[in-house]
């Protein structure tokens, strides 16, 4: 974890009863809930002492409990001792109702046995919302507040040159076309973890797969349990960089040396890595999955393909590799659409649209 996050979600309650406050409920395991918290935390207004907890909201009074870990929000009696003072907001950022996944659909009944428990409902995305919908959620309950992204870090490269000296670090040349999968795809933390299908790893294979068979390709993978991927690729010959994690502020060199960004999840909350991407100047070609199916107009601002197809994933990247032109003006319209989503202004909507309306409802002592 960085020392910014470390020192972010150190901002726990004082000993004692938490009493008063909106606590993050994460799972201090240093990934995209953890940038979350950091970043509501970083821009949340004082008054209501944002705080990061892991399992401190156990002990909560008078406090709004958003569970970004919706561990805690949907295991069987968990809830069973929180104090009626305190006002819940439920997460669900992925999680099709079509989902054939058994853990998934035992989910799907959790919600519908305890959706009553909460006041509101966080979704990121239009198809989170229609699955909770579905699930029998009441529609007022229910707030669609994306997740945001740091345009201070992301953003295109300054110059030419340091778009080159980033290939350079790569081993690549200019012909070489740079295609980018940045989100973590292994259920696990280790190299050899069991691939985590919803994030679609076997899809991305098969297409830079494809891909391979009518241009120059190299494929960048950074980031942890990157295992099952790294296999197919070397079994299919596709080159290819896994430098394993990489640290916030190495983090942007890699966009910047991409061509492009490919998202071939199945289901999603986001991808954070979409949303780098665009503000990094990198067109993306993207399953119609999480944040993407919203974001993105086909063809203007990117390109949306149906979930589960290698075919379309390549014949997408295809298009765009052979078009430059077409790819630039993507990337130019998805670096204007993507200054809304800069996490200060995202931060400002949970208070105003989440938060504040709880904070001023009479409370049960």
């Amino acid at each position: 974890m960085s020392s910014n996050i470390r020192r972010l979600l150190g901002r726990l309650l004082p000993s004692g009863r938490p009493h008063g406050a909106v606590l993050l409920v994460v799972d201090d395991a240093g990934w995209i809930l953890d940038e979350v918290a950091q970043h509501l935390i970083a821009h949340a207004p004082a008054v209501l002492g944002c705080r990061a907890v892991t399992h401190e909201w156990m002990g909560a009074r008078h406090c709004i409990l958003h569970f970004i870990n919706r561990v805690w929000a949907w295991t069987d009696s968990v809830l069973d001792g929180v104090h009626p003072s305190n006002d819940l907001i439920g997460v669900w950022w992925h999680g099709r109702l079509d989902s054939e996944d058994r853990a998934m659909q035992a989910a799907h009944d959790r919600v519908r046995r305890l959706h009553g428990r909460f006041r509101r409902f966080q979704v990121t995305c239009s198809i989170a919302r229609e699955t909770l919908l579905g699930l029998g959620v009441p529609a007022a309950k229910i707030v669609m507040l994306p997740i945001g992204v740091d345009l201070k870090t992301f953003h295109p490269p300054a110059s030419a040159d340091i778009r080159l000296a980033a290939r350079r670090t790569l081993g690549v040349d200019a012909a070489t076309v740079l295609v980018g999968c940045f989100q973590k795809d292994g259920s696990g933390w280790d190299e050899d973890a069991e691939p985590k299908l919803i994030k679609g790893p076997d899809i991305f294979a098969e297409a830079m797969i494809q891909l391979r068979a009518t241009h120059q390709v190299h494929v960048v993978i950074p980031g942890p349990a990157r295992g099952y991927l790294k296999r197919r690729l070397r079994d299919a010959g596709v080159p290819f960089s896994a430098p394993g994690f990489v640290s916030r502020e190495e983090l942007p060199g890699f966009y910047h040396a991409l061509d492009l960004y490919v998202s071939p999840s199945r289901d999603e909350g986001g991808p954070a890595g979409v949303l780098e991407a665009m503000a990094s100047g990198v067109p993306v070609v993207s399953t119609r999955a999480g944040m993407p199916a919203d974001m993105i107009t086909t063809g203007v601002n990117g390109l949306i393909v149906d979930v589960g197809n290698p075919a379309a994933l390549a014949s997408g990247a295809s298009a765009l590799v052979n078009h430059p032109v077409l790819r630039a003006s993507m990337s130019q319209a998805a670096l204007a659409g993507i200054q809304a989503y800069d996490w200060p202004t995202v931060a400002r909507r949970y208070v105003t649209e989440l938060y504040e309306p709880l904070r001023t409802r009479p409370q049960a002592r």
